[in-house]
């Protein structure tokens, strides 16, 4: 999910509310289940063939941050 947060301090007296807003992008939410459903295929068919199911995971967000690093949250992130 994409986000913003933003931490605000307000004062009304001597009461002090700090908050945080949340900007999800409808697009992901809508794609989400579908994305978790293909990783746990994923990586259920990695250890049918005899890896570690929880390497595989750890590998494959290590690329994903490492991409969303490079190239933002964008397509160009999943080759084809």
């Amino acid at each position: 999910m994409s986000f913003a947060s933003v931490g605000e301090v307000i004062h009304y007296d001597t009461v002090v509310h700090i908050g945080a807003i949340f900007d999800g992008d409808d697009t992901l939410r809508e794609t989400q289940a579908l994305y978790v459903c293909a990783k746990n295929l994923f990586l259920k068919e990695m250890g049918h063939l005899g890896f570690n199911s929880q390497e595989a995971e750890g590998i494959l967000e290590r690329i994903d941050v490492h991409n969303v690093r490079l190239m933002g949250f964008s397509r160009l992130r999943f080759p084809k």
